[in-house]
């Protein structure tokens, strides 16, 4: 793996100094999406599996202050 610190891609879209997107990097992206996804009650294993972790430990491990637990997980439309 690489350094963490600055030599991350800055945001791959093209339009990210348009959406004031400019010095943010897609791993930012990446963590904000799983912390809201988690917030808003989604389950664990789902977020997981969105981000292409290994093993869901990974994502309990990295995120499980975000899980919460005071929701029940989201409810899926029928036939979705």
């Amino acid at each position: 793996m690489g350094k963490q610190s600055g030599s991350s891609p800055l945001c791959p879209v093209a339009n990210c100094p348009l959406l004031g997107l400019g010095g943010v990097r897609f791993h930012d992206l990446r963590r904000t999406f799983a912390t809201m996804s988690l917030s808003a009650g989604e389950h664990y294993m789902a977020v997981s599996k969105w981000m292409g972790h290994w093993t869901f430990v990974l994502t309990l491990s990295t995120y499980a202050d975000f899980i919460n637990k005071t929701t029940r997980p989201r409810q899926r439309l029928a036939g979705a």
